[in-house]
């Protein structure tokens, strides 16, 4: 299992950070990673226990169409769900008011597959040969295979974390721009 973790401080009341983030078309549309082609919560409620949402994006050339139920839900504190796509995740986000604003921590978890380290990492030479080299090794050298998976996952993570944090500062900077209008 690995878990992707990212941190940002928003100088705005914790009220206003949750109801973003309780708002899963909102907070889609604020991913750079993807773009939403329908993002909705089912029963067309407002996100609680149990509430389950239905995603249609596109990255890149890939549709991605899977749902989100919601497994844990503290107003003001906790989301957590977990995705019935082809990798299953499990998202829990988390804030936590201080007297200047709110703090975000979301952490993703999910098991890394060979298929989506070979889709998810750049197609550069190197990786080429990485992916090559690892599939030739599993039947000769599983300790070498073993290094060079945990090498993929390794960047994996990096891209992953920088992606999160990517997202989390649009959402800062959404939610502190408009307190500047």
């Amino acid at each position: 299992m690995v878990t992707v973790e990212s941190r940002i401080h928003i100088k705005r009341p914790l009220t206003e950070v949750f109801d973003l983030l309780a708002d899963p078309a909102v907070k889609t549309a604020l991913n750079a990673m993807v773009e939403p082609i329908s993002v909705e919560i089912k029963n067309h409620e407002r996100l609680q226990l149990g509430s389950i949402c239905h995603y249609r994006l596109s990255f890149g050339e890939t549709i991605l169409d899977y749902h989100g139920k919601v497994t844990a839900f503290e107003e003001g504190k906790l989301i957590e769900s977990q995705t019935n796509s082809e990798t299953p995740l499990t998202i829990r986000v988390e804030t936590v008011a201080d007297d200047e604003g709110t703090w975000i921590r979301q952490q993703e978890s999910f098991e890394v597959t060979d298929a989506m380290l070979d889709s998810a990492l750049p197609h550069t030479v190197q990786e080429k040969m990485l992916r090559y080299a690892y599939r030739m090794l599993l039947w000769s050298e599983q300790r070498s295979a073993a290094q060079i998976r945990e090498n993929r996952i390794a960047q994996l993570v990096a891209m992953l974390s920088s992606s999160l944090d990517s997202w989390l500062t649009d959402i800062k900077h959404h939610l502190e721009k408009n307190n500047e209008e």
